[in-house]
C-alpha cells in the first residue's frame, strides 16, 4: 500500500521580485520567541547604527507567553519597536500572504539559540522554506546547517555575537553575494 504525502516545504506558486529600496530588507516569520533571536536582530541593528540602511520586517502574532530578565517578552518588543522605525510588525497574515511578503524581501531570518540548534536533528522548515524561494537566510552555525547551506555560507553565525560583522558586511555590500538559483537547490 503507497500513501502519497505533499512534501513538507511545497513548491513556491510565485515568485515576486524583490522590492526596489535603498534599505536591506530582513523578514522573519513565524511565532516571536526568545530563542529565536527577534529581539537581538533588532536591538543588533540599532547598536551598529544601521536603523537607515535596514529594514526589519516581522510577521506573525504569536508571542512567547514567559518572561526574560523579570519582563514580559511581548512587553519587551512592543517597548523596542516603540521608536524603531525601521521595523515593521505585519501581525498574523495567511499562509500565502507571509510567503508573497517573504519573498520580496533581501534577507531571511531562521536564526534558532545555538544551543538548542546543537542539541536538535530537527530541520527548520523555516530555512527550507525561505531557501526554496531563493532568499539568503542569516542562520545559526550547526551541523545541520551546514549540511544544507554548507561550512562556508557568509550568513552563519556561531552566536548572537557575531550579528554585528554580518551585518556591516550585508549593508556594505548593499545586497548578499550569493545566487538565488543556488539557494533554492539547497532546499
Amino acid at each position: 500500500r503507497i500513501h502519497l504525502v505533499p512534501p513538507a516545504v511545497p513548491e513556491p506558486s510565485f515568485k515576486e521580485s524583490r522590492r526596489k529600496t535603498e534599505r536591506v530588507q530582513i523578514c522573519y516569520a513565524g511565532k516571536i520567541a526568545p530563542q529565536w533571536g527577534v529581539l537581538e536582530l533588532i536591538v543588533g541593528v540599532e547598536r551598529m547604527g544601521l536603523q537607515d540602511k535596514v529594514e526589519i520586517h516581522i510577521i506573525g502574532d504569536k508571542f512567547h507567553d514567559g518572561d526574560v530578565g523579570g519582563h514580559s517578552f511581548r512587553e519587551l518588543i512592543s517597548e523596542t519597536i516603540k521608536n524603531a522605525d525601521f521595523v515593521t510588525m505585519h501581525g498574523g497574515l495567511s499562509r500565502e500572504d507571509a510567503l508573497g511578503l517573504v519573498s520580496s524581501m533581501d534577507i531571511a531570518w531562521a536564526f534558532r539559540e545555538p544551543t538548542f540548534e546543537h542539541l536538535t536533528m530537527e530541520r527548520s522548515t523555516k530555512l527550507l522554506e525561505y531557501l526554496s524561494m531563493g532568499i539568503p537566510v542569516i542562520l545559526t552555525r550547526s551541523a545541520l546547517n551546514e549540511e544544507i547551506v554548507g561550512r562556508n555560507y557568509p550568513l552563519l553565525l556561531d552566536s548572537k555575537d557575531d550579528l554585528g560583522a554580518v551585518l556591516q558586511h550585508i549593508t556594505q555590500q548593499g545586497r548578499v553575494d550569493i545566487d538565488s538559483a543556488d539557494l533554492s537547490e539547497m532546499a
